[in-house]
C-alpha cells in the first residue's frame, strides 16, 4: 500500500507543496500591519514579498482536487472517496481543535488569566458568542483550510454524483465572485456587507478545487512551461495591482488580501507549471520533504506561539527571516516525529 501511495506521488507538485507550505509559514509569521515597517523600499519589499507568498492556499486546494479526480478516474466511487477524505480530514480538525484550544497564545495571557481564565473565556467566546466562526475555522484562524476543503469536496461530489460535471466551473466560479463581493471587495461600489469573513467557507476554496479535479480529467491537455509562467506572472501582476488599488483608493490594508481577481491566474499557473515541469526540484530532495505539509500546516502555530516573545532581541531584518525560518523547521521535525507513531500519524497525514 505504502509502495503504491509512493507511485501516485508527483515529485514537482510534492516540490512546491513544500515551497507553498513554507509561504504560508512565512505569511502567519511576520506581522500584517504595514505600520510596523518603515516607509519606503522596505515597507514596499515586504508588501510584494506578502503578495507573492499568496499562490500557496490556492495550490493546496488545486492539488487536492487534482488527486481527487485523478482517484474517481481510477474507478473509486465519488462518494465513497468523499467519505474517506471527510473522515481523515475531520479527525484532523477535531485533533488540532482541542489542542488549540488549551495552548496559550502567549506567556502574558497565561500569567494574566491563568490557564482556567483561558479555558473559560475561550468556551465562552467560541460557544456562546461566535459558534458560528467555530464551526467555519475551529479553535484557531488556521483550520478553516480543512473545513472549506471538506465543503468544496462536498459540492464537487454532488455535482458529479448527479452529472452536472459542465457546471462545475461555472458554480465554483459565482461562489468565488459572491466571496470577492462579500470580502476584500466589500468596501467598493459593487461590494455588500456579509455576517462572516467569505475566506471561510466554500466561496474561495471551491474554484480551486475544480480546477484542479477538471485538469485530473483533460490529460490530453498540454501547456509549455513558459504559457505556464506567464499565466502565473500575469495573475501575480494582477493580484498586485488590485492590492494596492484596494488601499490606496479605500486605505483597504495590502497585508490581509487572501484571495482577489488576479490569484486564481496566480495559483492556477503555479500548478500547470508544476505538472508540465515534473521533475522540478527533483534533484534537491525536495520532493521527499511533500508528505509532511500538512502537517506542518496544522502544527505551526504552536512555534509561533512560543518564539514571538523572543522578536525583541533581534532587529528587523533578522527576525523577518530567522522567526519564520524557524518556525518551518521545528513544524517540520515534530510532524517527523508524529509520523514515527502509528496514532499521531494520522493527525499530521
Amino acid at each position: 500500500m505504502e509502495e503504491k501511495r509512493k507511485k501516485a506521488r508527483i515529485a514537482s507538485i510534492d516540490s512546491m507543496r513544500v515551497l507553498a507550505i513554507m509561504s504560508v509559514v512565512y505569511l502567519h509569521s511576520i506581522s500584517l500591519n504595514i505600520f510596523d515597517y518603515q516607509e519606503g523600499l522596505p515597507r514596499l519589499l515586504v508588501i510584494i514579498t506578502n503578495q507573492s507568498a499568496r499562490f500557496a492556499v490556492p495550490f493546496f486546494f488545486l492539488a487536492a482536487g487534482y488527486f481527487f479526480g485523478k482517484k474517481v478516474q481510477s474507478g473509486i466511487k465519488v462518494r465513497q472517496l468523499f467519505i474517506q477524505y471527510t473522515k481523515r480530514l475531520l479527525n484532523i480538525l477535531g485533533f488540532w481543535s482541542i489542542i488549540y484550544f488549551f495552548i496559550p497564545i502567549s506567556i502574558q495571557e497565561l500569567s494574566h488569566k491563568g490557564l482556567s481564565g483561558i479555558l473559560h473565556s475561550r468556551a465562552y467566546f467560541w460557544i456562546v458568542e461566535h459558534p458560528g466562526k467555530l464551526l467555519l475555522e475551529g479553535t484557531y484562524d488556521h483550520l478553516w483550510f480543512l473545513i472549506s476543503l471538506i465543503m468544496a469536496l462536498g459540492i464537487l461530489t454532488v455535482m458529479i454524483s448527479y452529472g452536472l460535471d459542465k457546471a462545475i466551473l461555472w458554480v465554483s466560479l459565482f461562489l468565488y465572485v459572491f466571496g470577492l463581493l462579500g470580502g476584500p471587495y466589500a468596501l467598493t461600489p459593487l461590494g455588500f456587507h456579509f455576517p462572516f469573513n467569505t475566506r471561510n467557507g466554500p466561496f474561495f476554496s471551491t474554484i480551486f478545487l475544480a480546477v484542479g479535479w477538471w485538469l485530473s480529467q483533460n490529460n490530453k491537455l498540454s501547456v509549455k512551461v513558459s504559457t505556464a509562467c506567464i499565466i502565473s506572472t500575469a495573475g501575480f501582476l494582477l493580484h498586485t495591482t488590485e492590492v494596492f488599488l484596494l488601499y490606496n483608493i479605500y486605505g483597504i490594508s495590502p497585508m490581509c488580501h487572501d484571495n482577489l481577481i488576479g490569484t486564481p491566474l496566480f495559483g492556477i499557473g503555479v500548478m500547470l507549471f508544476v505538472l508540465a515541469q515534473q521533475d522540478f526540484l527533483q534533484s534537491l530532495n525536495l520532493p521527499a520533504l511533500g508528505r509532511y505539509t500538512l502537517g506542518v500546516y496544522v502544527t505551526h502555530i504552536l512555534f509561533i506561539f512560543l518564539f514571538k516573545p523572543l522578536k525583541p532581541l533581534f532587529s528587523g531584518a533578522v527576525w523577518i527571516v530567522l522567526y519564520p525560518s524557524v518556525t518551518f523547521i521545528c513544524s517540520l521535525l515534530l510532524t517527523i516525529l508524529m509520523s514515527k507513531n502509528q496514532y499521531l500519524k494520522k493527525v499530521v497525514m
